[in-house]
């Protein structure tokens, strides 16, 4: 990438997320992300504005990925687990979604990106069941 301006990368991120997701993002983003960085003083050398600004964002940025990899990963062998049961006509909601058998397979998925399992699990785990009980739900028929 020729233009290193980080406003310029995270506009190129807003577009590819808009052209892969479908979905429209207002400038609202961009333009508080750019608030938020102008605001914060500006040390005289670039290494130490690396680790001051960019690397805690960078870091930040890290971890989300980390989540979304493993919930959409998570979800995705969720739908695998769904088809292969409801071909074996095993429709019950207890069969296809095991609880122990889910949090295994996220805890799996968090040491593959080396993230925190125990800090990840209690909001992950609900999240997880929930996006599952409504994809089951809507295809169960």
């Amino acid at each position: 990438m020729k233009n290193h301006n980080p406003y310029h990368i995270l506009y190129i991120c807003l577009v590819w997320f808009n052209v892969h997701t479908k979905k429209k993002m207002s400038n609202e983003i961009a333009k508080t992300f750019q608030s938020q960085i102008e605001s914060n003083p500006i040390p005289d050398n670039f290494k130490d504005f690396w680790q001051s600004t960019w690397k805690p964002i960078t870091k930040k940025c890290l971890n989300v990925a980390k989540h979304i990899f493993v919930m959409r990963k998570a979800f995705e062998l969720f739908k695998s687990n769904f088809a292969l049961c409801k071909f074996q006509n095993q429709t019950n909601w207890h069969v296809i979604f095991n609880e122990e058998k889910e949090a295994e397979i996220l805890e799996s998925l968090c040491k593959h990106v080396n993230l925190d399992f125990n800090h990840f699990i209690y909001f992950g785990i609900n999240f997880h069941r929930n996006r599952c009980k409504t994809y089951y739900t809507t295809n169960i028929s």
